[in-house]
């Protein structure tokens, strides 16, 4: 699953975030799912906004993050599945 999450204050290393219900609800998601979280840098700005998630820890590789695409405010996020 990829995409622009729009939740920046979530801790994908220490998989905290805030406890309001967009949050948490996500937060539960992925671990209901086995979703790991690949983007390990800001994809605008200083935030991690874009993931790249899957329920399988060796499917994704070679993660990059690009400056962004014409006049796009967000990096491009570069990525292999093996």
């Amino acid at each position: 699953m990829v995409g622009d999450f729009n939740l920046p204050l979530i801790d994908w290393s220490n998989k905290t975030a805030p406890t309001d219900d967009i949050y948490s609800l996500f937060l539960q998601f992925c671990n209901n799912f086995g979703l790991t979280q690949f983007v390990d840098a800001p994809t605008r700005d200083d935030n991690g906004l874009d993931l790249v998630l899957s329920n399988d820890p060796y499917i994704i590789s070679s993660v990059d993050i690009a400056e962004p695409f014409s006049n796009s405010d967000h990096c491009v996020v570069n990525f292999k599945l093996s």
